[in-house]
């Protein structure tokens, strides 16, 4: 027994070892209503959980309808590292209004299947595109965030005729144009010996959102940090998906040219207080994506959903409704 407590703790001290200047915790996400900025319970109508399978990996899924019937083009909601998919919540529900809108666990995470074998950013891909086939959606669109816009980049290289558009959100191309976060930044936020589970995460949510939000919303910041201990998060999947991540961003990465194939008109979103992903990454992804438009978040960090959930739902309803031009809320 005291050699397995040894092996976890190894295990533990790995993952803070390997993480270099790329990415924190992906922690939870609130959504804003009029009377209150923070939503915690399951709501009433949130739709049941689904299950499939690919090469014996379970991909857990919900599918929210919209209000009435629709002819739009569904949307798969794609989150980012460590993230669950209960972590978008009022965005599903806010986009499901005049669409179907699907959320999912990535591998590697909540109630999805931790693979025993490595897998990449593309594997990850898959899984959304065997996820769309099993509701049966030919086309859709997509909502990457992080991590997440990574792996949808991934898809509309695999199956550029699926995707219509294309919404990235914080995220990165990566390889020479990957602007790791920096050091004296990354260092604020490791975890100390002697330092709370709680006070950790605190320290790593943190960088998700500028000093001055965290200052106007104290209480709910606290309640967020509360927020993070509710959802099983395994170890085992937190590191694989870095892994998958690390090889994405890796100056050596063979992404880049793949890039270019994105025809799809392309929406990014940045903050540019984003310290977790610096702001540069958002304007050169979006330089290097062809048919892309770039909307800037001004004073927003990393967490841009959260902090400006109006604005952004607004701006991604706006662009998948009307399209490419209509999106154009500021410019390179």
């Amino acid at each position: 027994k005291s050699h397995k407590i040894g092996q976890e703790r190894e295990l533990r001290l790995c993952i803070f070892r390997i993480i270099p200047r790329v990415f924190v915790f992906f922690l939870v996400y609130p959504f804003e209503r009029p009377s209150s900025f923070l939503v915690f319970a399951m709501n009433s109508s949130d739709p049941s959980i689904q299950f499939t399978e690919r090469n014996n990996i379970k991909l857990a899924f919900q599918v929210y309808s919209p209000l009435s019937p629709s002819t739009r083009a569904p949307l798969i909601l794609v989150m980012g590292w460590t993230a669950v998919k209960e972590d978008w919540h009022g965005v599903p529900h806010a986009l499901s209004a005049t669409r179907p809108v699907l959320v999912f666990d990535n591998r590697g995470i909540g109630q999805s299947t931790v693979p025993d074998e490595p897998f990449t950013i593309r594997d990850m891909a898959l899984d959304v595109l065997h996820i769309a086939d099993k509701v049966n959606w030919d086309v859709f669109d997509l909502f990457g965030v992080s991590m997440g816009g990574m792996i949808a980049q991934w898809v509309a290289v695999e199956a550029p005729r699926r995707v219509r558009r294309l919404v990235l959100g914080c995220t990165t191309a990566g390889g020479v144009l990957f602007d790791a976060v920096p050091a004296e930044v990354m260092a604020g936020i490791m975890p100390q010996p002697g330092v709370s589970a709680r006070e950790t995460g605190a320290r790593m949510l943190r960088i998700n959102f500028t000093p001055q939000w965290i200052l106007s919303n104290s209480q709910d910041f606290e309640r967020l940090v509360d927020r993070n201990l509710e959802f099983t998060r395994k170890l085992k999947g937190i590191i694989a998906q870095y892994q998958a991540l690390s090889g994405h961003v890796s100056k050596r990465s063979q992404f880049l040219e793949k890039a270019r194939l994105i025809l799809q008109p392309t929406l990014v979103i940045h903050g540019d207080a984003d310290e977790l992903m610096p702001y540069k990454n958002g304007v050169s992804l979006a330089k290097h994506i062809s048919k892309s438009v770039f909307h800037t978040m001004p004073q927003v960090g990393h967490m841009f959903w959260i902090m400006n959930f109006k604005e952004s739902v607004d701006v991604v309803e706006d662009f998948l409704s009307k399209g490419v031009n209509s999106a154009v809320h500021a410019s390179l």
